[in-house]
């Protein structure tokens, strides 16, 4: 029998959804198409809702189950357990994991992150807002609870006896523990909730019958991965559940699910121009994808993750760690039927693969909203986490092996996960891993500008001002911001680095109209790193756009009479002095020109 409740409350989920997206991205900064679809990035206020929504929406879904759900009596310690890995992250400091990028500069000099979230509530605290750090550190725990409560009446559905779904519950705790380090659950903190809710939905519509429950997968995919991972698994999943779908029923929900995507997608760039995404970042590439095969082939089933790890280090073998489940299932023979018959594991491979997909297939080197990006991997290890789980214990109960085996492997998983997240969580690991990230040639110039900006913001705030310096320099390589490689320069200059000073104030002049007193400030640099003839060009240059800049007057005089000069050349430095001297008679430097002229005129009565 058709579920109406629970297909109804999806469809309201789904679209209340965008509308939170939409007013989250108009109420900020950063309003394009990445903003919008950002969910752990909201404002706090559309947060809360957005919480509400979907609280009320289990509830309700809940109470409308065809038959009883009850959480395991582990639910609290291990809520407890949850809570404690949720507040590691705020251990991540400024640079998180290392994947942290900057979406936009703001004129009050307030960098806005994106991603991960626990950098993002990080550098908020070093800018000295703790208040609204705190507040994204209780979102990331409140809905780590309630994912665990969600994976909790899952289970159920997923294993018979009390071992099985103890196993099951540990390999999803442990998958989702696991990508903290990585920080995709961080930067999506309801994006593992909606995937739990959507897998047990999909499971309960599963057993009532019907083309219906495609509906709520398929809003839970579209939502989950931009849309794009649940339009290509619709094919397979047809093909897999229904042998004679109506054509009204393949109607309804390829509206349902075509309706949000196309709003989401063409319409919404057309009324909003700057959230097309291309302008929400062209140049925002994909780095670090081998760690995330590692992290989601690996870490999930614990044993011999080490020796797995340093294999797929140096190679793209991680994908082939996913034969572990086909292997087992092929080894050890047909399945029995779970709660919701055998067609269980294949819906949670398929799910999988849906989720994977807009990874796998598009092209994970364009921008970020192009690309569908790689958050839908990362959520997909969840679900594949869960297959594993379900076909581990259910071979561990056909083949009759001893308890302790599968609850090792189990807590391997999640001890593993658990110890990286520790390890990456120093400062310093991260600051090495992102410092490695910055260099990789798949990163844009303006991506790896703000990358680098971003580390001289750290080295800043630490005091490190050799290494402050070094890494402002990188990012004026890289920028096209006039006022980031004039700092650059001012920076360099000040720590006795003229010769780099003098490279950045080059590619000052060639990008941008600069004034006088920048010609000034770039002949001065190259005067005291050496290059003193361009250093002349230089400082005339300044003249020429400033008539009356007695520094740049001083500057070129000294620098002719710093070595050995022509008889014209020396008179053109002592006439500058005279300039210098007619413009601003009370400098600085006024006794110092007044005497050089005084020695001039001297020894031209000498020679006399």
């Amino acid at each position: 029998m058709f579920n109406k409740r629970l297909a109804l409350t999806l469809l309201f989920c789904a679209l209340a959804q965008v509308g939170l997206w939409v007013w989250g991205g108009l109420a900020s900064d950063n309003s394009d198409l990445w903003g919008l679809h950002t969910w752990g990035y909201l404002l706090p206020v559309d947060s809360l809702l957005l919480a509400l929504l979907f609280g009320a929406a289990f509830f309700v879904i809940y109470r409308g189950a065809p038959f009883p759900t009850r959480p395991l009596g582990i639910g609290g310690a291990l809520g407890l357990g949850a809570v404690l890995f949720y507040s590691l992250r705020d251990r991540a400091h400024l640079l998180g994991d290392g994947q942290l990028w900057i979406s936009n500069y703001a004129r009050e000099g307030i960098y806005h992150a994106h991603e991960p979230l626990a950098a993002a509530a990080s550098y908020i605290a070093a800018q000295g807002q703790a208040g609204a750090a705190g507040r994204m550190e209780i979102w990331g725990v409140i809905c780590g609870v309630l994912g665990l409560a969600l994976l909790l009446l899952i289970t159920p559905e997923l294993a018979r006896t009390p071992r099985e779904r103890w196993i099951v519950l540990m390999f999803g705790l442990g998958s989702a523990t696991m990508q903290f380090a990585f920080g995709y659950i961080e930067a999506y903190p309801l994006l593992w909730v909606m995937t739990l809710l959507f897998v047990w939905s999909g499971l309960l519509l599963l057993r009532t019958g019907g083309v219906w429950w495609l509906v709520g997968l398929s809003f839970g995919l579209a939502f989950g991965t931009h849309g794009i991972g649940a339009l290509l698994a619709i094919p397979t999943l047809l093909l897999l559940f229904l042998r004679r779908p109506k054509l009204g029923d393949l109607a309804f929900a390829l509206v349902c699910f075509a309706g949000p995507v196309a709003f989401a997608y063409w319409l919404l760039p057309q009324l909003l121009p700057s959230a097309s995404a291309e302008q929400a970042g062209a140049e925002e590439v994909i780095s670090g994808a081998k760690e995330i095969f590692e992290g989601l082939a690996v870490y999930p089933f614990g044993v011999g993750a080490w020796v797995l790890e340093q294999i797929n280090r140096w190679s793209l073998l991680s994908p082939f760690a996913w034969l572990l489940i086909p292997v087992l299932f092929w080894r050890f023979g047909k399945l029995e039927p779970g709660p919701t018959g055998s067609k269980t594991p294949w819906f949670l491979l398929v799910t999988a693969l849906a989720l994977m997909i807009p990874f796998l297939v598009l092209n994970t080197h364009g921008s970020r909203g192009a690309s569908i990006d790689w958050d839908s991997f990362a959520v997909g290890g969840v679900v594949l986490s869960l297959l594993g789980g379900t076909l581990i214990g259910r071979v561990s109960e056909q083949r009759h092996i001893p308890y302790g085996l599968p609850a090792v492997i189990a807590a391997l998983a999640v001890l593993s996960s658990g110890a990286f997240v520790l390890i990456q969580a120093k400062p310093s690991s991260a600051l090495h891993r992102f410092e490695t990230l910055v260099q990789s040639p798949k990163w844009g110039d303006q991506n790896r500008s703000l990358a680098y900006e971003t580390l001289y913001m750290y080295h800043r705030d630490a005091e490190n001002h050799v290494e402050a310096a070094e890494a402002l320099y990188h990012a004026a390589q890289y920028s096209g911001s006039a006022r980031l490689i004039n700092n650059a320069a001012v920076l360099l200059s000040r720590n006795n680095q003229h010769e780099k000073s003098a490279e950045i104030y080059l590619r000052l002049t060639e990008k941008f109209n600069v004034d006088g007193q920048t010609w000034y400030r770039f002949g001065v640099e190259l005067r005291d790193s050496g290059s003193l003839d361009a250093a002349k060009t230089a400082l005339r240059r300044a003249l020429q756009l400033d008539t009356r800049l007695v520094d740049a007057m001083n500057a070129l005089g000294q620098v002719i009479l710093s070595n050995p000069a022509s008889s014209k050349e020396q008179k053109e430095a002592y006439s500058l002095f005279s300039r210098s001297l007619a413009i601003d008679p009370d400098q600085p430097y006024a006794p110092v020109l007044r005497r050089a002229l005084t020695n001039r005129q001297d020894s031209i009565e000498q020679n006399q």
